[in-house]
């Protein structure tokens, strides 16, 4: 007779490590200790879920890898930061259902009713926090991978222009309409040559359908656009000029931030160069050669991700991606080299 299989202790995905050992056997024991008398089954049961959910949550987001290959490093990153955030919640919940009792396991001699209702009821928030982030916030997460990318000051710029050019090309084409549809002896030099209103409209670019609307005076109370129609588009128009100005502000301070490169002295690894690239988002840490295997956990752990392409460790430039680095040379126990010193090399 085939003795059923195994099932897995841990797995990795994304270069992101899950195991049964990430939920503390004590805690999940301690959790049900007092209201089961199968605490260490129940504890078990506990510590098997979650890998099946992380397994679960890990093919959504390598779903979302395989669709965007570029934006893998970001993937890994959510998928790591999801890991420690549904970690959180759960010992949370197991450290709040720890202190809930059944008069049926305690006995009921003394038992404070009162006190374990409140109790109860706090442990049923942390059961609602976890599945509120095991769902709806799980879907966010995955949708951030999916969504289209950030743009930079530039292209942000780039796209406010194109829109200013649609907004006042609108606003011409409304202004040379409401010219044709008023001008009473129009309708009628057009027609000695066989056109119409509505062509002339058309020949503006505007759709045949909406010409012959705007004709109708009780479409909008009047012949043609209507005064507030252009009012709105203008206001539109003065309002994406402003954050163009913005934008070309921004796209000039990141073209010539020039962050330097700052130098570090680590026992482990030696030599660590620390810089900021705004041209591409990035903060990236050099090492003078393989880091160790216990400095490479720390780097993912940090949601740092090694790319080939620039041989360094990075993430995106962020507040929180400069807050991991500096968390990554602390652990490193990096010391600043004198910019003097760095000059003389």
């Amino acid at each position: 007779m085939t003795q059923p299989a195994e099932k897995p202790s841990h797995f990795e995905s994304l270069g992101v490590r899950f195991a049964l050992t990430d939920v503390s056997l004590e805690l999940a024991r301690r959790a049900y200790l007092m209201t089961s008398f199968s605490s260490e089954q129940r504890a078990d049961s506990t510590r098997a879920g979650y890998l099946a959910h992380m397994q679960e949550a890990a093919a959504l987001f390598e779903d979302a890898a395989r669709q965007f290959p570029d934006r893998k490093d970001r993937a890994a990153d959510m998928l790591l930061a999801y890991k420690f955030g549904y970690l959180s919640r759960l010992n949370h919940f197991l450290s709040s259902r720890a202190e809930c009792a059944s008069w049926f396991i305690v006995g009921p001699s003394k038992f404070p009713n009162h006190r374990q209702q409140k109790k109860w009821a706090s442990a049923d928030r942390r059961a609602d926090e976890l599945h509120e982030y095991a769902t709806a916030r799980l879907k966010r997460m995955v949708r951030l991978i999916t969504r289209p990318p950030r743009m930079s000051a530039q292209e942000r710029a780039d796209d406010l222009r194109r829109r200013i050019e649609q907004a006042e090309g609108e606003q011409a084409r409304m202004k040379e309409a409401n010219k044709i549809i008023r001008d009473k002896k129009l309708a009628d030099r057009l027609q000695n040559f066989g056109l119409t209103v509505t062509d002339a409209l058309v020949t503006l670019g505007i759709p045949e359908v909406e010409a012959v609307k705007i004709q109708n005076p009780k479409q909008f109370g009047g012949l043609g656009y209507p005064s507030f129609r252009l009012t709105n588009n203008g206001a539109e128009i003065r309002r994406l000029k402003g954050r163009l100005a913005e934008e070309q502000a921004k796209a000039v301070q990141a073209a010539t931030k020039t962050a330097p490169a700052l130098e570090y002295d680590t026992k482990a690894e030696g030599r660590v160069t620390y810089e900021e690239h705004a041209d591409d988002n990035r903060v990236r840490l050099y090492f003078d050669g393989k880091p160790s295997v216990a400095t490479r956990e720390t780097l993912k752990r940090h949601g740092f991700r090694w790319s080939p392409s620039n041989g360094a460790w990075q993430r995106f430039l962020t507040g929180n991606g400069q807050y991991a680095a500096r968390q990554v040379l602390a652990a490193l126990d990096a010391q600043p080299v004198p910019a003097e010193a760095v000059s003389a090399a």
